[in-house]
């Protein structure tokens, strides 16, 4: 007869492994389903009419305060759950009468960076993700990335495609991970390569950078400028 505390031991075993694979799904779920939306997102933005004026706006209990010019996708309505941005790098400026073209690029060079802001809170820290869930599916030996990244690409059947994992030194507060989509130029479907890296701005308020393959080489100095760029728009009073 098993004892009580063998059961007890059992049902937490299960229920890590259970949580494990819930986290893993979201992940690739998440990283794959924003590949779909580059292109789309490309369009939405073409059809956002040009204004510098400043635009109040409110995410659950964040106000934030943004350029006209700079949002691809408006919704003021009560409740609203995301805020999505556009600027060009590295001068993270919105659409100008005369940049307008650079918003309609879709070729391997473009400078749009694309941001989403969203109601988010992360379960488990970055470090615990890159162990637990994204090392044990690596594949393979990893290679150079830009600028002193490591690319590391994922077994068959883990649900990561052919997407490869970017990662820093654990040297920073806390591990630079960065998903890349096959490069341009061997991508099925050109318009979708791109890279997406999520960083948590504040405990339940997370940022999606998205950008072309091409701009990975200035990984850190986008991290810092989009982030404080971000952190510029919320109002603290």
């Amino acid at each position: 007869m098993s004892k009580p505390e063998d059961s007890f031991w059992s049902y937490r075993l299960a229920l890590i492994v259970l949580m494990t694979g819930l986290i893993t799904i979201a992940i690739v779920f998440v990283t794959r389903f924003s590949l779909t939306l580059w292109s789309r997102a490309l369009d939405e933005t073409q059809s956002i009419p040009v204004s510098r004026e400043a635009i109040d706006l409110a995410l659950g209990d964040y106000r934030l305060v943004v350029p006209g010019d700079m949002l691809s996708q408006t919704d003021d309505t009560e409740g609203a759950n995301k805020i999505e941005i556009a600027v060009l790098w590295p001068e993270l400026v919105g659409r100008r009468d005369d940049n307008i073209e650079w918003f309609a690029d879709r070729s391997s060079q473009s400078r749009l960076i694309r941001l989403r802001l969203a109601l988010h809170s992360e379960p488990i820290g970055t470090e615990e993700r890159f162990t637990r869930i994204l090392r044990p599916a690596f594949d393979g030996a990893p290679h150079p990335g830009p600028d002193g990244l490591t690319g590391q690409r994922f077994k068959p059947g883990t649900g990561f495609g052919p997407d490869v994992l970017y990662y820093g030194a654990l040297t920073m507060p806390s591990r630079y991970l960065i998903f890349c989509s096959e490069p341009f130029d061997k991508s099925p479907q050109p318009d979708t390569a791109f890279c997406q890296r999520l960083i948590q701005v504040a405990p339940d308020l997370r940022l999606e950078i998205r950008f072309r393959p091409a701009l990975l080489k200035n990984w850190q100095s986008i991290d810092q400028e989009v982030t404080a760029l971000i952190r510029s728009f919320l109002v603290t009073d």
